[in-house]
Parts: structure tokens; sequence; C-alpha cells
């Protein structure tokens, strides 16, 4: 593919941004072995000039081995008033957009392999309130947190990372 189809110009070989038909994805092959199919939010895998509601569809996410899809196109979609697609067909909805996605991700019942059971055997048999009651500052030493607290790290609302949840970002230590 080379680049998305937006962008790319078919100068290289591979490099118009078309994903050939003969690479097939994986809704494809999951689809024929009995899968159901679904595709949701951005797409961006069809040539802009074949996003529009005549078609063709066989670069949309129906035509690549999915059953349903409900998201837009286009990578530079607005936001907050998307270009929406339900299946092989724009809809224009005259209220704004909200979808609530939530996978079984991090819920339980947590199927750990019995190996890592095993590994940490006994560690929490308090159901972790001894751990919960330590300082941040000796869990660092775990690897699981951060060693620089949170109000030194560089973030987008604070790149000079000074600490810019004080009131003071000059009294905080380098």
């Amino acid at each position: 593919m080379g680049c998305t189809s937006a962008t790319c110009t078919p100068r290289y070989p591979g490099g118009n941004g078309i994903i050939p038909f003969a690479n097939g994805f994986l809704s494809e092959m999951l689809l024929q072995h009995g899968y159901n199919t679904y595709a949701v939010g951005k797409w961006h895998l069809t040539p802009a000039e074949q996003t529009s509601a005549a078609g063709p569809y066989d670069r949309w996410p129906l035509g690549r081995g999915f059953e349903r899809f409900y998201g837009f196109l286009g990578g530079d979609t607005h936001q907050y008033y998307p270009e929406l697609v339900q299946d092989n067909s724009q809809v224009a909805p005259d209220k704004p957009f909200f979808m609530y996605f939530c996978t079984g991700a991090m819920h339980a019942p947590h199927h750990v392999p019995k190996e890592w059971i095993e590994r940490y055997k006994g560690r929490f048999d308090d159901d972790g309130k001894s751990i919960a009651s330590r300082p941040s500052r000796d869990r660092s030493s775990w690897g699981s947190f951060p060693t620089t607290p949170c109000s030194r790290r560089s973030t987008p609302m604070c790149p000079t990372g000074r600490g810019c949840l004080a009131k003071n970002n000059d009294s905080m230590p380098a």
C-alpha cells in the first residue's frame, strides 16, 4: 500500500495507496470461517474518489469482509459532525454523534495462564490491601509505576513538565 490513498501518487510500485484484493483482510478470512464481523469507527482504507454515495463499494468495509459497519470513511472527517456511513449507506444524523463502545477487557473473570498464577501464588492473598496502603514511592521499585512524579512529567497540557498542577511552577524543584 505504501501510504494512505489520500496522499499517494502512483509513481512507485505499491505506492498508490490502494490495497490489492489479492492481499486478503483478516475480516475476509474470518468471515469465510463462520465469524461475525463488524467494523466501527474510522475506515480510511477506501480511496477518496471511491467514497461517494455512488460507490463503487468494493473497497468499503462491507466489500472487505465486514458484515456491518458504522463509522466514517475519511481520515480527516470532522470529529464532532462526521460524515457517517452505516453499512454501505451514508447517513446524515440530525443530532450529534455519540457511541459507547465497551470491550470486556480488564474485567472479571480474569483468565490468567496457569504459569502466571503459580508465579504469583500467595502474593495477593490479602486482596492487595497491604499493597494499596504502601506509599507510592515504595511501589515505584516494582516497575509498574513511573519513577518521576506526575507533576514533573512532560504532557501535552504541560510540555515543560515543571508541575503545571502547582499554583507556582517555579517553586517546584527541577
